[in-house]
């Protein structure tokens, strides 16, 4: 079928073999999880062949970017949680896993978590204590809402070492074990 100038075999229409076919989470085991990460769009419900293909197929979801430091929490003193709480909604009132992603990266977090007043790197105790901060009001506000989350992403090179983030080198190695 072509929709918007796409063509997706998993939107309704007459004749269709694949809308015959079982869906993805209606195949694997019984208490398998199968994900699908998703962006506003979608957990705002505007594009509806997204959430159409999304609801049928899966029973698990995670954000793109909606739980990323820098989307809710970009000034040291504001959160902020209207998109986030749709996207938790958007699962629960479909039955699904909501996972969130992620709460401690190297990427898509603001300058200020990791600035000292003098514009160098703040030191090991003001990190931490914006890191559990952060991670304190995020998780507190969906605990029993979202199911697990991805706690520190990307921390790894390819060849196995830490990389060298801005956590590491203001807090130490031992950053991953204190998220």
């Amino acid at each position: 079928m072509l929709a918007a100038g796409r063509w997706s075999p998993f939107v309704d229409e007459p004749g269709v073999a694949a809308q015959s076919a079982p869906a993805l989470k209606d195949v694997v085991p019984k208490g398998w999880l199968i994900g699908v990460a998703i962006n506003q769009n979608q957990s705002d419900a505007r594009d509806g062949v997204a959430v159409a293909l999304i609801t049928r197929q899966f029973n698990s979801i995670s954000p793109e970017n909606l739980l990323k430091f820098e989307s809710v929490h970009r000034q040291p003193d504001g959160f902020t949680f209207d998109a986030q709480d749709r996207y938790v909604a958007f699962g629960r009132d479909r039955g699904m896993a909501v996972i969130g992603h992620t709460l401690v990266w190297h990427s898509q977090t603001p300058a200020w978590v990791w600035a000292a007043t003098d514009g160098g790197l703040a030191d090991r105790a003001t990190m931490l204590d914006r890191m559990r901060t952060h991670i304190a009001t995020v998780v507190g506000r969906y605990k029993g809402r979202i199911r697990g989350w991805d706690v520190v992403n990307e921390a790894l090179n390819d060849d196995g070492t830490l990389r060298d983030s801005p956590w590491r080198r203001g807090i130490g190695d031992d950053y991953i074990a204190k998220a």
